[in-house]
């Protein structure tokens, strides 16, 4: 199958899907021209998501497109596998690289004091590579964790005493957001995040979580 006949077809399947790795997928095929919305499918064959949906499905991949899976995760990049008519036929690799200012931010959280967690639904190797891009700085790494689960990991947090801040951008992260003491969200994240929220970081900048942290003690002071 030729590389645009692969991205019409998984495209198609992720048309409808509000999920940032879908919507990934599908600007990209629009970008080269290999999808628009004539061609979306509703009864499409395709199956696309990670390997628990392939194990649920009971579709098998295959040691060699495994190894590929692993060294795309080893690299900070999330497998997509594709599967259709029941035969999976394409894995894509999407990396959702780290903000610039993410390792600078990091860095300024452990110097005023503040634990930093990173919490994932991504997979553990996908999220190592990750934390080790912003130079291990990193506390608790958490990865595989669902959306509801990510609340529980607020709960379990605060049950000793801390007071627990939530860094979110999407869908998926407004559970945590609401639970948190104070959750922060990415102005140029989803509308339900943005609701579930105390804080909206309007510039998009990481650098505005120390900002309002700085900005509440002096406030306090």
């Amino acid at each position: 199958m030729e590389r645009g006949e692969f991205l019409t077809l998984v495209a198609s399947a992720e048309a409808s899907n509000e999920h940032p790795l879908a919507k990934a997928i599908v600007e990209y095929a629009r970008h080269f021209h290999f999808f628009d919305e004539s061609t979306e499918d509703g009864e499409t064959k395709n199956k696309v998501g990670n390997r628990k949906l392939m194990s649920e499905n009971s579709i098998t991949i295959p040691d060699h497109k495994e190894n590929f899976i692993e060294e795309l995760e080893e690299s900070a990049k999330t497998g997509v596998i594709v599967v259709y008519n029941g035969e999976l036929f394409g894995v894509m690799g999407v990396a959702d690289p780290l903000k610039r200012e993410a390792v600078v931010v990091v860095e300024g959280l452990l110097r005023i004091g503040v634990r930093r967690i990173m919490i994932t639904s991504d997979n553990w190797r996908t999220t190592r590579a990750v934390a080790k891009e912003v130079k291990e700085n990193i506390c608790d790494v958490r990865s595989e964790v669902m959306p509801a689960e990510k609340s529980e990991v607020i709960h379990s947090l605060q049950k000793d005493g801390s007071t627990v801040a939530m860094v979110g951008d999407g869908i998926n992260d407004s559970p945590a957001l609401a639970a948190a003491d104070v959750g922060m969200a990415i102005g140029a994240g989803t509308h339900v995040a943005i609701e579930a929220a105390d804080y909206v970081l309007m510039r998009n900048n990481l650098e505005d979580v120390i900002t309002a942290i700085d900005l509440s003690r002096k406030t306090l002071t």
